[in-house]
């Protein structure tokens, strides 16, 4: 099951809050700030290029280009640019931060975004984005850590009320074994974002295969897929859980 919470939105105000000793290159990264937020991610990437050439030792500048580089689909190269800002500022939460996210993006580098992200909770004790992404990659390594990090995060009533904190504490439950509770927060999630579809196949798949619902989730099943059709990134889900509803109506007739 894929869990969403993340801290990502966080960090274009992070990184514009750099020293601006260069002027021209402080309005290039707010420049390329504004076409990152407008889904302009080659622009951005170009503009951020031209602030890491004006002051190749702005470690604002070499983050934002890591950012638009995740974004145009070079994470190899975003990794690059981290590592380097890294070199020039290793105390720096928002580097730490960035690094974590980044390594986050493969299991393969979970314990190298566990490192970052310890790094970045000792700069700044307690920090909700870090202690999300923790739990995210924890998903994957250690339910029961993540099901710690997400009790401790209970404590910020904005944050625990919410959808994505029922959808990523519903997952850490069913993966610990408790099905119970997994599913009644995953219904949370559900009745309180209906029209994500991530929740919405979450939840589908707790009444399949642990609640033993199949007839139940297949409606959900379907929701999903209407809600889903024009998203990239579903493709692999979509084309799994349109095989799954056939396989449930072919054993209703």
């Amino acid at each position: 099951m894929k869990c969403l919470l993340s801290g990502i939105a966080a960090l274009a105000v992070l990184l514009l809050a750099g020293c601006r000793e260069a002027r021209d290159t402080g309005e290039l990264l707010e420049q390329s700030s504004r076409q990152l937020a407008a889904g302009k991610y080659t622009q951005a990437l170009a503009t951020a290029d031209l602030a890491v050439r004006n002051a190749p030792g702005r470690v604002d500048a070499l983050l934002m280009r890591a950012i638009a580089q995740e974004r145009t689909g070079r994470p190899d190269l975003a990794l690059s640019s981290a590592l380097e800002a890294e070199k020039l500022a290793p105390a720096s939460f928002a580097v730490q931060y960035t690094l974590g996210r980044l390594y986050a993006a493969d299991r393969k580098t979970y314990p190298q975004a566990l490192m970052a992200l310890s790094k970045a909770l000792a700069i700044r004790p307690g920090d909700r984005n870090v202690l999300i992404l923790q739990a995210n990659v924890y998903m994957g390594l250690r339910p029961a850590y993540a099901m710690q990090i997400l009790k401790q995060l209970q404590r910020d009533t904005a944050l625990a009320s919410g959808a994505g904190y029922c959808n990523e504490l519903g997952v850490s439950q069913l993966l610990c074994g408790k099905v119970r509770d997994g599913g009644v927060q995953l219904n949370l999630a559900v009745m309180r974002a209906p029209r994500n579809p991530v929740f919405r196949l979450n939840y589908a798949r707790y009444l399949d295969f642990y609640a033993k619902q199949p007839t139940a989730a297949l409606v959900h099943y379907q929701t999903y897929l209407g809600l889903s059709q024009n998203l990239a990134g579903h493709d692999h889900f979509r084309k799994w859980t349109a095989a799954r509803c056939s396989e449930i109506q072919g054993r209703r007739r």
